[in-house]
This record gives C-alpha cells, structure tokens and sequence, in this order.
C-alpha cells in the first residue's frame, strides 16, 4: 500500500533563503559594538558597587584615630616587602582602594620616636622584594644608628641579600647589630652600573630625527637620541658618579660590618656568595629564620616575656599621640615639573607629574598662617620645565619675605629644575647619594618627515604666520628656527646662573664652574656649596626645631599642604572621575554602532531625508 500525502495546491513549495551578507568590516564594527554595550553595562553595575564600596571605604577613613595601649616592653616588627614612597596613592578609578603603606616621612618620625621611648627595647626588620633607592637606604640607615646610639638593639632578616644582582639590600643589612640570611640564600654584591642605549642609528634608519640643543657640555639628558656613543664629557660626569656612589657604599658596609674597605671590594669581585660562605667571611652573623631571631631577643634581652608590635600599629600610636608645640608646613614636590596641574587631578601619580601652579600656591597658602613659622620641602624631582620651577622659586621668595623660614630636604634626585626651585631656600639638605645639581638646559623637538616619505603619507598644511610650524613634527628646525631656539636657551641658562648665584651667595664665576650641566651627588654638592648639609628629612628637621628654639624634630608636628581634602570632598571627586570614565564608554558605544552603517552595501546612505553620494 502507498500511503499518499495530501497537500493544498495553492502551497508553495519551500526554499532555503539564505540571508543577505554582511561585510566583513561591518560584522566587525557590530561585534565591537555590541561588545562596548555590554561592556558599558558591565561597567556601570562594578562603578555602582565601586561607588558603595567607596563611600563605605571613606567613611572609614574618616573615623578619628582611637588611641591603642601598648606594653610597657616591646620590640618593632617592620616587613618591607617592597619599596617605601613619600606618599601613598589616592584612590583612583583602576585602583579605588590602594594599600595603605608606610611611607618615608613615617618611618624616619617613628623612629625619631622609638629613640626615645624607653619601652621599645629594639627593632627587628624583615627584607623582602625590591631594594630601596640608595638615597633611601641612607635615609633609613641614619635612622637605624640613631637608635642604636640610644642603647637599642637592631636586627636584620631576609631570604637572601642582593639575589636579584642589586647590593643594595645588603647595604641597607649591614647597619644592623647583627643579620641573619635564611640558609639557603645568598649575599650578592655586584657593584654599580650605568647603561644608556644609544638609539641614534636606529632612529636614522626609521627616518625620525631629534633636534636636541644644550647649555652646556654636560647637560646631556638627550644625548642617547643624538648621539651615537656617550660623550666625553659625559663620561667623565657619569663615572666620577659612579665612583662616588660606590664608595658610599663600599665604606658603610666596611665600616657596619668592621672590615676594611678592601675587603668589600673584593666581596664585590665575588659578585654571588652562598650563605655558608657568606656566614664564613662574616658577611652575615646567623643561618636561620624568624623563630631563631625570637630565641635569640629571649636569651640574650633579658625581658621575661617578649611582646612583638607590628611596627605599622606602632606608626599608627606615635602619629596619633605626637603632641608638639610647633607646627611646620610640609610640601611635597615629587615627579617631573610641568606649569599646569595634573589633568588626572589629584588622583595622578604625584611621584611622575607635580604642577608648579598647584605647589607655588601650596607655599602661598602656607605663608598665609599665622601659626606657621617654617616650611619644608621636600624635593624629589629630576626638573621639567623652567616656568614651573620658577614659579615655586617665586612663592619661596615670597614666604621668606612674610617672615616664614624656608628648608628643604632633597630625597634621590632634585636635579635640574629640581634645584632652581630650592636654590633659595635659607637652607638645603641632601643626601650623600642624592642626584642634584644639573644647573644648565636642554630643549627640542622630534620629527618623522623622512619616516611619513617612507610610509607615503603625505601632510598638507595651511598656516597663519611665517614659523606656525615652529612645533610641528613633520618638518624639522629650520636656520632660522635653531638661532632663535638657541637664543632662548642663552637667556634661560643666564637666568638659571644668575638664581644660583644669588640664592646660593656665590659670585657668578663660581656658580658656573659648578654648573654647566653637570649632575654632582649629595657629597660633592655639599664641597661646592650647592647644599648646606648632608642629611635625610630626620636631620633637616632636628637642625629646623633648633632653630626655632626647640631640642629636637619630636617638638615639631608636621602640617601637609596643600591642606589634605575633607572625606566629603574625596568622595565626590572619586565619583566624578569615575562618572567621567563611564560617560565616555557610553559615548564611543553608539558612535561604533552608527559606523556600521557605512559599510551596507549600498550606493547612498538616506538620513533625515537628505541624499549624499558615498
């Protein structure tokens, strides 16, 4: 039997329609498209809970500071994992909580303050991660003898000192009273290095070319782009820098680990020590960890019962209880100087960018309090531009003038524009192996006209104005340009001369002979009169409190400016940013979308009525 299937007649019979294809471009435009919508709600819903989240966190912050009991015997605890800052990060939209570190002006008041406090009976600290810039390392040395010298114990531990090829490290240890090294670890002193690349050829060959002019012969800050080998007079400056440094370096370990300066230098030569070894040169005191450190305090302290405090509760307790009877102004100056402020706002790296503007008005701000009676400044900066240093030289003048005292302590670099803002100061305070100097000036530009010929992109111009392409990157100086350019950097070394003879008392003979250029450290500064002392913020501030007819920096108490911002305000500012950031991803989601219309195949695009021709 055949089973017949019955079907209307009017039924047409089915076919497979495919559907019109899309371009490739513009499934892709859609694919992006539809991916920053999601993204975008995403977004929304994590910057609604970072919002929460941060009105909660700030709240927090808020909170007074409750005054904690400690015992009457202790010993610090301090883990440095990594490196220490002048400052900790602001909350920011890729980083709304940032970890609360201790930072440098911290660690040197607090122990400025366990010098003195008869129930710390010493300290033990715990190397980990990265090493510590030398200026710091100095800094945080000083303040280990200064406990020392008042009859408390300090101890050192870490897996290993130097293993990532830096002797830095072990140069921070050999302060201590005695160190211990895990017995697997090792010593490494490998000396110091300074290499530069030279890019000069590559540049040729990918037809960019620099156009880089100096005053003098060694301010060479661009060199490695015009160059193609170090200059001799810039050898000659990085070495003599060099040596100095390693010096520094070679007698602290001599002189902490009572040996002869020969015989670091020939740890130095053996670059990799093994904790055996290391033990056998004596290099080391201890093979062992934390728990034979406690043994160790437990035999030979005489305390009955060991209470360790973690040295960040304890930071927490002496900035809570400082109590002083004067009240400096402290400013931090941090990164490179440009004039105008940081277009991320407060929420910017403050250790790459400082605004000038934002700093001079800091000091102004400071002068204007009766109750302040001295400032700080505390300048870690390799310079920027001449305008923005000049205008914190101004403001300086202008609190010296109100009758304010003006100190400033250098931390690793205060070079170059770094140095023009401090050269008045009533007094400056570096480091033995703080970077300062670099009185002179660079200034130029780069060009791609030979890399835009290679590429076949041709730049078609129209302009006001005989040199409206002074800046431009698509043709280089010409004659005329580099004389102007060179006048102007004439006047502007005169200028920075002139501050340096005059702020510094020199005549201008003696100010150029330590100028042109030249980068000297905190030792050699302080030889020819560019400083007044060597010292970290710890001594800076003892030599200010005598001044102002006190004993020590404890009768001093720190006011930041610019003047921190109330919870309130942090708050709104984080939500903005974080506003900003979310309407631009809004923005770009339906901008994407429209593109997508571009690549229908089509020969018009019909909108609003009106016909244009694609």
């Amino acid at each position: 039997m055949h089973r017949h299937t019955h079907r209307s007649l009017f039924r047409k019979p089915q076919m497979k329609v495919e559907p019109p294809k899309k371009s490739k471009l513009k499934w892709m435009v859609g694919f992006f498209g539809k991916g920053i919508k999601r993204l975008c709600m995403a977004l929304g819903a994590m910057i609604l809970i970072s919002v929460c989240s941060s009105l909660i966190f700030f709240s927090m912050m808020s909170v007074p500071t409750i005054s904690i009991k400690l015992p009457d015997e202790m010993v610090l605890y301090y883990r440095l994992d990594g490196g220490i800052k002048e400052e900790n990060m602001k909350p920011s939209l890729m980083d709304p909580f940032p970890m609360k570190e201790i930072t440098m002006p911290q660690l040197v008041r607090t122990l400025s303050a366990v010098e003195y406090d008869e129930r710390v009976k010493g300290v033990v600290v715990s190397l980990h991660g990265q090493p510590l810039g030398l200026s710091y390392i100095q800094e945080f040395r000083q303040a280990i003898k200064d406990i020392q010298r008042a009859g408390k114990f300090a101890y050192v531990i870490a897996p290993a000192y130097g293993s990532n090829g830096a002797g830095g490290s072990y140069y921070l240890a050999s302060v201590f009273d005695r160190i211990w090294m895990h017995p697997v670890g090792i010593v490494s002193l490998a000396g110091l290095s300074m290499e530069t690349p030279y890019v000069k050829k590559v540049l040729d060959k990918l037809g960019i070319t620099p156009q880089f002019f100096q005053r003098k012969e060694f301010k060479s800050a661009f060199e490695s782009f015009t160059s193609e080998g170090m200059s001799k007079a810039n050898r000659e400056a990085m070495q003599a820098v060099v040596n100095e440094l390693g010096e520094q370096i070679t007698q602290g370990i001599a002189q902490g680990r009572g040996v002869e300066s020969e015989t670091v230098k020939g740890f130095m030569n053996d670059v990799l020590i093994p904790a055996r070894e290391a033990l056998a040169k004596n290099l080391v005191d201890e093979l062992g960890y934390g728990d034979d450190i406690l043994e160790y305090i437990e035999e030979t302290s005489g305390l009955e019962e060991i209470e360790i405090v973690n040295f960040s509760k304890y930071v927490g307790h002496v900035m809570a209880k400082r109590e002083a009877a004067e009240e400096v102004a402290y400013i931090r100056i941090g990164g490179t100087l440009r004039l105008s402020p940081d277009p991320y706002g407060d929420y910017g790296d403050k250790d790459l960018l400082t605004s000038g503007s934002d700093i001079a008005a800091a000091i102004q701000d400071a002068a204007r309090q009766g109750y302040i009676k001295a400032i700080v400044l505390r300048v870690d900066s390799p310079g920027g531009t001449p305008a923005a240093a000049e205008v914190i030289r101004h403001a300086v003048v202008k609190a010296q003038e109100a009758g304010k005292i003006v100190y400033v302590s250098m931390a690793g670099v205060a070079a170059s524009g770094g140095y023009w803002l401090s050269a008045d100061a009533d007094k400056i305070f570096a480091l033995p192996a703080t970077l300062t100097g670099s009185i002179g000036v660079v200034g130029g530009k780069v060009t791609i006209q030979e890399l835009a010929k290679k590429l076949d992109i041709n730049f078609e111009t129209v302009r006001y104005g005989k040199n409206a392409g002074f800046w431009s990157m698509i043709e280089p100086f010409n004659a005329e340009q580099i004389e102007r350019f060179e006048a102007m950097l004439d006047a502007t070394y005169e200028d920075f001369i002139t501050l340096v003879a005059e702020g510094r008392g020199m005549s201008i003979e003696e100010a150029e002979a330590s100028a042109k250029g030249r980068v000297w450290t905190g030792t050699q500064a302080l030889d020819r009169n560019l400083i007044d002392g060597l010292g970290g913020l710890g001594i800076t501030l003892d030599i200010l409190a005598k001044e102002l007819g006190h004993e020590n920096q404890r009768d001093l108490a720190l006011v930041q400016f610019p003047r921190p911002k109330h919870t309130y305000q942090e708050i709104l500012e984080f939500i903005e940013q974080q506003a900003v950031f979310m309407g631009a991803m809004v923005k770009i989601q339906p901008m994407l979308e429209s593109l997508s219309v571009f690549f229908e195949p089509k020969g018009v695009l019909v909108h609003s009525g009106l016909e244009s021709g694609l």
